[in-house]
């Protein structure tokens, strides 16, 4: 139970039953120290879109002044096996590994420079997708788990019906698979 006193919010005890008072005039952003930090190690999947991109300033709002706390962005390349003509070769599938791989490094320091611009240093993670059955979502919770994520901060495109079947649903599968909580942030 809690009420608003004179000197603060007031909390009873339910296992000793002795009032405890909180002055919640004291608390102020710029008082708190590190070791309140809610989110150490935030991880944030980008592909390029606006929506991975307003997901990492959120990631970095909630980080706000708090220089502990770590930002991972993760990319993830898929290089599934697609069918070729009969003329492909071996250079051109290789070719075209590499041009993705390199697509997504640059995705992943484009949005580091942004993390880089509110005084944070982030770390950068490329994840390759080779066969069909492995799922884009859970290579990312993979990742978050790996790496000890406290979040996943990643954007949603709000897809549903033929769309979600044939695009998929990265996010839905990052909510049903990862170990540490994810805040979702809407396509507007």
């Amino acid at each position: 139970m809690s009420s608003l006193g004179k000197r603060g919010l007031q909390f009873e005890s339910k296992v000793d039953a002795k009032p405890y008072t909180i002055d919640i005039r004291q608390i102020t952003r710029s008082r708190m120290s590190d070791d309140v930090l809610m989110y150490k190690r935030i991880l944030v999947p980008v592909d390029g879109s606006a929506i991975s991109s307003r997901a990492v300033k959120e990631a970095v709002k909630l980080i706000g002044e708090q220089r502990r706390a770590a930002i991972r962005l993760v990319h993830v390349v898929d290089e599934t096996p697609i069918p070729w003509d009969e003329g492909a070769s071996i250079y051109r599938r290789s070719e075209l590994s590499k041009r993705m791989r390199d697509a997504g490094a640059h995705r992943l320091e484009r949005e580091a420079k942004t993390i880089r611009r509110a005084g944070l240093k982030p770390d950068t993670s490329l994840v390759t997708r080779h066969t069909f059955p492995e799922r884009i979502g859970n290579l990312i919770s993979d990742d978050a788990k790996r790496w000890r994520a406290d979040l996943i901060v990643m954007g949603t495109h709000g897809r549903s019906g033929v769309n979600r079947l044939v695009m998929g649903n990265v996010a839905g599968t990052v909510v049903r698979s990862a170990v540490s909580p994810v805040s979702l942030i809407k396509s507007r």
